[in-house]
Formats: structure tokens, C-alpha cells, sequence
């Protein structure tokens, strides 16, 4: 009886470890192509868009900005994607040998990793403003572009006037002094949109100006942040039940 709840075990760990480990390796390539070949990702999404009819130009270019500002997001799925794949594979081929030893080693190193999966999500969730301050960096660097007739100019102008606009209006990170050319500033910045037809504005009013953006991207940042964080509490408790299986088949 005990041998076949062992059997049990060491093949419930076999697919479990080998699924993952296809699974991580998929993440670690997706981290690659942001990493170098960011043209592949935005063609997808150009497909994607043309698929579900998204037509929107300033759209597209929002999808190019995030994608353009990934290299931190990519090196994070590189990095955690394929060590974690070599994890599974360690603990495939751990439970194929059907070595106590190697089961240990393994039942350890998950171990490792969930504490520091914790402390993670602990650091990164216990404060609303730490992942948005990430975001509003990066926009804060494609507004110093904005109205540039470039690409990269295009790609702030069209990111900027779609964050200005969705969800409520309001005028750059802060205010409107943030703008390079304070001569051609945004229509949202000048209580001008969407009623007036011109392209920029001149002058911000003094008297009842249109607040920053600063809020609304911390609040939309962080609350549709909470989606990731109840996927990695629900990964942390697959990870524990896991360890447990591990355990049981060492001590089977």
C-alpha cells in the first residue's frame, strides 16, 4: 500500500514538474522577444487590435510605449521564467531518480523561493504607491517628448493624450509646467477639450486649473495591480501544497 502511495506521489510530482517547467520556459522566451524583439510583440498586438477592431491610432501608440518601456518587465520573466524551468526540471528529474537526497535538496530550494516570493509580494503590495511609481516614471520621461514630431515624439504625444483623457480629464503628471514646449500644450491642460478643434493650446488657466495625472495613475495602477497580487497569493499557496506533496514522497 505504502509503495503505491508512493508511486502516486512521485507521479503526481512528475506532471506537475514537467508541466511548470514547459510553462516557465514559455514565460522566459516572452521575456526574450520583449527584450529584443519588440517589433514581433507589437506586431502581435497590431494584430490584435485589427482583430477586435480597435482602429484608435493614439491606442496603437500606447500599446508601443508599453512595449518600448518593458526592458525591466523582460528581464524579470527572463530571469524568474527560465530559473525557476531549471527548478522543475531539477525536481523532475529528482523524483525520476527517486533519490531521497535530491527530493531534499529540492523540497529546500522551494522552500527558499516561496519565502522570497513573500517578501516580494509583501514589499510590492504593502505600499499603493511603489508599483505606480515605476509607470510614472517612465511617463515622465516620455513627457519631456511630448509634441515631437519624431517617433518618439509621436508615440509620448499619443501616449499623454489618451492618459489625459480616459477616466476623467486631467493635465500631465503634476500640472502643465511639466511640458517642454509651453507654448503647444495639450488641449486637456487648457479646459479646451474636446470642444475645441485646434491641435494645442497656449496658455493653462490660473484660476481653477485641471489637476495632474498623478492620482488617477497610482489608483488605476494599483488596483488593477491587485489582480497580480491575488494571482501570486494563489501561486504562494500552490507552491506550499507542492512542498507538502515533496515532503509526503520523501517520507513515503
Amino acid at each position: 500500500m505504502g509503495c503505491v502511495i508512493s508511486c502516486g506521489f512521485k507521479l503526481v510530482l512528475q506532471i506537475i514538474n514537467i508541466t511548470l517547467c514547459v510553462a516557465f520556459v514559455a514565460i522566459g522566451i516572452l521575456g526574450i522577444l520583449l527584450k529584443s524583439s519588440k517589433s514581433v510583440v507589437e506586431n502581435l498586438l497590431e494584430k490584435i487590435f485589427d482583430k477586435f477592431n480597435v482602429g484608435d491610432d493614439e491606442m496603437r501608440e500606447l500599446a508601443k510605449f508599453m512595449v518600448d518601456n518593458a526592458d525591466g518587465l523582460s528581464i524579470v520573466l527572463m530571469a524568474v521564467g527560465f530559473t525557476l524551468a531549471l527548478v522543475c526540471l531539477f525536481g523532475f528529474i529528482s523524483v525520476c531518480c527517486g533519490l531521497g537526497i535530491l527530493l531534499k535538496i529540492y523540497a529546500i530550494v522551494l522552500t527558499v523561493i516561496l519565502i522570497a516570493e513573500i517578501i516580494v509580494v509583501a514589499y510590492l503590495f504593502s505600499d499603493p504607491k511603489r508599483i505606480p511609481a515605476i509607470l510614472i516614471k517612465a511617463l515622465q520621461e516620455a513627457q519631456k517628448h511630448y509634441g515631437g514630431t519624431d517617433a518618439e515624439g509621436q508615440t509620448a504625444t499619443a501616449t499623454w493624450n489618451v492618459l489625459m483623457t480616459f477616466d476623467g480629464l486631467c493635465c500631465g503628471i503634476d500640472d502643465c509646467k511639466e511640458f517642454p514646449d509651453q507654448t503647444k500644450l495639450p488641449l486637456q491642460c487648457c479646459g479646451k477639450y474636446p470642444n475645441d478643434t485646434s491641435a494645442t493650446c497656449t496658455t493653462c488657466p490660473t484660476s481653477n486649473p485641471q489637476p495632474g495625472c498623478r492620482e488617477k495613475i497610482e489608483k488605476f495602477v494599483y488596483e488593477n495591480a491587485k489582480t497580480i497580487m491575488y494571482v501570486s497569493i494563489v501561486a504562494i499557496i500552490l507552491q506550499a501544497l507542492l512542498i507538502a506533496v515533496v515532503v509526503l514522497t520523501i517520507c513515503c
